[in-house]
């Protein structure tokens, strides 16, 4: 059953900034929809709004043809009547109670309450309160608590924000197939593009109030339209450029090939298909660049290099040539842009953009 919403509402987000409108119109089919966009860009609000909690100033939210708000009509049914389950992001559970009670609080019966515990594989701590539960074992709990009302739509607020990576890992791969197994609309806000891209089959970008971009992950990696949806996605690589032909971009002194049918007076590259190649070996869309800093992770080592008279790329160097090619402080490299990998931005009068601030 769809979750229709089309509402406003003003938020102040802190006594030292400008207010700004929510204004939303949105429809979540069976599945996961994942809400991506920066702290105070209304998201949380969004969620309260539909679960209940908070009253929009217009329009409606319908689930299916039950109308659960109409600034019109006057219909404003409390979060109980709803059937819209809602994690919060410190998890809301009830300080004093047990698990078991915290998890029977919607009021199913026994049996049910038992199924649910075991599910969560919550059995043995039961008896336990909050204060005595790890972080994940508090999620499972408060995911437990919402599924056990039988939700028509489920809002998770940041669920794993506050969990280490492994443990958000094996939380993620717990719940996706049930959640799969419940086939309703689930709206899951997060702050990781990587999170979103793992559990989401939608992305909705939000910023101010206003969602900028909707598609599927692959396509928004692909080409996320705008210079302000690639920020928010965190894009760095992200310059102007002009066009003399049809298929060529100059980038300062660079000349670069592009695909046909699109404009690149603004563009971008994910650092993760800049390629780090032996200078000699730079061929088509190769340049130059000066290594001036590099830092070690996971995938990888992230780089920055200085291309003269350009900019500055960053990139993220994992590739078959990491034993031939040096990212030493002040080396000289060649790299690589595919033209498949260069994306155009649709916003052609941004200022030109130099990569992002180093990281720590």
């Amino acid at each position: 059953m769809a979750l229709n919403a089309a509402i406003t509402k003003t938020l102040v987000p802190r006594p030292s900034e400008e207010a700004f409108e929510l204004k939303i119109e949105l429809s979540l089919e069976s599945g996961i929809t994942a809400l991506l966009g920066p702290s105070g860009s209304g998201k949380t609000t969004l969620l309260r709004c539909l679960a209940g909690l908070d009253r929009p100033e217009s329009g409606f939210i319908r689930q299916g043809d039950r109308v659960l708000f109409d600034a019109a009509r006057r219909i404003h049914l409390p979060p109980q009547h709803r059937r819209v389950g809602m994690v919060f992001n410190d998890y809301a559970l009830f300080p004093r109670m047990s698990v078991r009670a915290n998890v029977a609080y919607a009021g199913a019966d026994t049996s049910r309450v038992d199924a649910m515990l075991d599910r969560f594989e919550l059995r043995p701590l039961e008896t336990r309160v909050p204060a005595q539960l790890s972080a994940g074992q508090q999620q499972r709990v408060a995911l437990a608590r919402a599924l056990l009302a039988d939700p028509l739509a489920l809002l998770l607020d940041e669920p794993f924000a506050a969990l280490d990576a492994p443990l958000r890992e094996r939380l993620q791969d717990f719940l996706l197939p049930l959640l799969a197994e419940l086939d309703i609309p689930v709206l899951w806000v997060t702050h990781d593009l990587d999170e979103a891209c793992r559990v989401a089959e939608t992305i909705l970008l939000l910023d101010q109030g206003t969602v900028i971009r909707t598609g599927r992950p692959q396509d928004l990696l692909e080409r996320p339209g705008t210079r302000r949806a690639a920020e928010l996605m965190g894009f760095r690589n992200l310059f102007t450029g002009r066009m003399p032909t049809n298929d060529q971009l100059c980038w300062g002194p660079v000349t670069l090939n592009v695909r046909r049918g699109a404009s690149y007076g603004a563009w971008g590259i994910r650092p993760d298909h800049v390629q780090v190649v032996d200078p000699v070996e730079a061929g088509v869309n190769g340049v130059m660049a000066i290594v001036t800093a590099v830092r070690p992770m996971l995938r990888g080592l992230w780089f920055r290099a200085e291309v003269a008279g350009a900019g500055a790329l960053e990139g993220i160097h994992a590739g078959s040539h990491a034993g031939r090619v040096s990212l030493a402080l002040g080396e000289t490299i060649g790299l690589r842009l595919p033209m498949s990998a260069i994306f155009p931005l649709d916003d052609e009068a941004a200022t030109s953009c130099r990569a992002g601030v180093e990281l720590d």
